[in-house]
């Protein structure tokens, strides 16, 4: 009855359905096994639900194939940088990142106030429109830089970033700049905010080059010893050891 109600459905009205879906309980081919009938999970190859099915499912109904378009691997998840700086490019494109603007939506006591020019703070003013961020920008030795009266949301911004050329100064050669100053953009915010430090523009961009470099240089060296290892472990390496022996020992 509970069931019934829930939808708006009566004993009385029961009947009146029956007989305008009775084509189709018509059409319904009925399990020539003679088993009786049984609930069954369509979304899962079992047939039985599952936790993970649940929530695949309910992500798909939030948000539905096709209306986001964004190229994640291309601007995140695949770009030659640090997992950290991966996961935050993350945080701020699904929204995450607690600025002002999302600390208020969510219900929280806080000024949505960018606490350098006063605008509102959404990511997108932290790192681009920001007149501090402009600064930083300006101070950035690249090509094709992002500019903020051409980008209108974070996946603009993000796409843009891609076509980005780092200029010789940096000394970077396959390590994208961008996510590193986005980084340190939300060091230094924090750092203003809650220890009430201020870094110039030119300190931001030149503590993003120095990262950028120290970690490329890092990366490079553990794929040297990476190939190394594979070398030295390589089957032909042992098997040339072994034709080598043999035609000592005779």
């Amino acid at each position: 009855m509970a069931r019934q109600l829930r939808f708006g459905l009566t004993p009385g009205s029961l009947p009146r359905l029956l007989y305008v879906l009775w084509d189709l309980i018509l059409q319904i081919i009925p399990s020539s096994l003679n088993k009786e009938d049984e609930l069954v999970w369509l979304l899962d190859k079992s047939g039985t639900f599952t936790t993970k099915s649940g929530y695949a499912n309910s992500r798909l109904e939030l948000h539905p194939p096709g209306l986001d378009d964004f190229p994640w691997k291309k601007c995140i998840w695949n770009i030659n940088t640090a997992p950290k700086l991966r996961h935050f490019l993350w945080r701020a494109k699904s929204g995450a990142l607690p600025v002002g603007s999302l600390l208020q939506s969510r219900g929280m006591q806080a000024d949505p106030r960018c606490k350098r020019c006063g605008a509102l703070e959404t990511p997108l003013h932290l790192l681009l429109s920001c007149p501090f961020a402009v600064q930083v920008w300006q101070e950035t030795p690249a090509l094709f830089k992002p500019t903020a009266d051409s980008i209108s949301s974070l996946s603009e911004l993000l796409l843009s970033n891609t076509k980005m050329i780092n200029l010789p100064p940096t000394g970077l050669a396959s390590t994208p700049l961008y996510p590193w100053l986005y980084w340190h953009l939300w060091k230094s915010r924090n750092l203003f905010i809650f220890e009430d430090k201020a870094w110039t523009a030119s300190e931001v961009a030149l503590k993003a080059i120095h990262d950028a470099r120290v970690w490329e240089k890092a990366s490079r060296a553990s794929h040297y010893v990476k190939i190394k290892l594979l070398i030295f472990f390589s089957p032909f390496f042992f098997s040339f050891l072994v034709v080598r022996n043999s035609s000592r020992d005779s």
